[in-house]
């Protein structure tokens, strides 16, 4: 238990928060996002992504 209160630990256990986090912000608010925007956009919206990468 004394090896998570380590600073080692403590960075580990951030970067692992972080990721769940992030993933869940994905399926949560961008997936939705985009799937709404290629059904109100179509093509047009579709073309768009190709060209610019995501920055999220």
């Amino acid at each position: 238990m004394m090896s998570l209160l380590t600073s080692k630990g403590r960075v580990v256990i951030f970067l692992w928060i972080s990721m769940w986090r992030s993933n869940q912000v994905n399926k949560l608010y961008i997936y939705p996002e985009e799937k709404a925007l290629e059904k109100l956009f179509g093509d047009e919206f579709s073309a768009y992504k190709s060209e610019v990468g995501r920055w999220l």
